[in-house]
């Protein structure tokens, strides 16, 4: 049985040093805590969940095969503060000024998308909802307070020509939805920085292609980053430099660094433990999670050919939590933060949910000390 929290050494695993092009095995980390802070249903299919203002924040949105839509508040230390409902699915959680998040999804009471802002004071917490106009599927969300926007994967037909990609961004002003006049095909994960939103777009839902556009917000006109395309991204980070934006290309088992200044891809990264699904910082060390393989990856950014700083395994947490599709990281206190939310089928023999949130911490902080070094 696996335990709510317990202490993993980890064993005589290969882990690898990216160094001038070439692996170089290096010494695992161990003395690594995993606690598990709460189940998720084994139906639950959303990624929802993110570190902000101090606290974890954890969606809900299944109890067995019902829509049950709540959000949990936990302490940076894993302490279950509160609970409260949402009118719609947390399908996507993202920061949002200095005390509040901002959730994205759908009601099946409506059958409308929403977003919500939930605002926290001490340990309370107040949501505002907001429902999406019909004309509109608010599918993800890109900005921050007084400059919101949201992709819509079906977009705008306007009555435009055929063939012509639609218009799949918009605002919300005075209740309606407002198009920008960017043209584009599937729209995704997205970042703001400056006065440009960039974009992984993926034209062709049967291909596992992206290809990274920067949308100018002033001339509401898109241009592709690159002609070559991208693959498997999920996840985009801009680095505290708030020059240097980082994307996942999970089915190349590397990281790509975007120069948003420049409008270039300028590096790629290995991920020897694979296929990196989570992106976050600390210090200034990249933090990747790795999917199939549970494991997070330490990368200093600050040193030449980017070399591993620490691997911590998180595989032995077993059939509970069956890999890692969300990662958010407390920078300050050197703990990262984990999710697996893979929906059982219902045809499929299920009995226990491998859904879960984790913590996981360094008992002796040193990837924390080489990562501010």
């Amino acid at each position: 049985m696996w335990h709510q929290s317990y202490r993993t050494v980890v064993g005589l695993l290969l882990s690898f040093l990216v160094f001038g092009g070439y692996l170089q095995a290096m010494e695992p980390t161990k003395n690594i805590i995993i606690t598990k802070l709460t189940e998720l249903d084994r139906f639950e299919p959303f990624e929802g969940q993110v570190f902000h203002d101090g606290h974890l924040w954890v969606g809900h949105s299944r109890k067995d095969l019902a829509a049950v839509y709540k959000i949990e508040l936990f302490s940076s230390d894993g302490k279950l503060i509160t609970t409260v409902p949402l009118k719609h699915s947390p399908r996507f959680l993202y920061a949002f000024g200095s005390d509040s998040i901002l959730a994205v999804g759908i009601a099946v009471s409506d059958n409308l998308s929403h977003y919500s802002i939930i605002k926290r004071t001490g340990g309370t917490l107040k949501v505002t909802d907001y429902k999406i106009p019909i004309e509109a599927l608010a599918d993800r969300f890109v900005g921050k307070p007084g400059q919101m926007y949201f992709t819509d994967p079906g977009g705008f037909d306007d009555g435009g020509p055929i063939g012509q990609p639609l218009r799949t961004l918009f605002s919300i002003k005075s209740g309606q939805a407002r198009f920008l006049n960017a043209r584009m095909s599937g729209p995704r994960t997205s970042v703001l920085l400056g006065n440009s939103i960039f974009i992984a777009q993926q034209p062709n839902m049967g291909s596992d292609g992206f290809f990274l556009t920067q949308l100018n917000l002033s001339s509401e006109t898109a241009q592709k980053i690159s002609s070559e395309p991208v693959f498997g991204v999920s996840n985009m980070l801009i680095l505290e430099n708030g020059n240097e934006i980082i994307f996942n290309e999970r089915s190349k088992n590397q990281v790509g660094i975007l120069d948003a200044s420049k409008a270039q891809i300028t590096e790629k990264i290995a991920i020897p433990a694979g296929q990196p699904r989570g992106l976050g910082q600390m210090g200034h060390c990249l933090v990747v999670g790795s999917e199939v393989s549970k494991q997070v990856t330490f990368i200093d950014l600050k040193a030449s050919g980017h070399p591993i700083v620490a691997q911590w395994d998180v595989s032995n947490t077993g059939k509970e939590f069956l890999a890692i599709n969300n990662l958010s990281v407390d920078a300050k206190q050197g703990r990262v933060y984990l999710r697996s939310a893979y929906p059982c089928s219902v045809t499929e023999a299920c009995p226990y949910s491998h859904n879960s949130a984790l913590m996981v911490e360094e008992e002796s902080q040193e990837t924390l000390k080489a990562c501010n070094n």
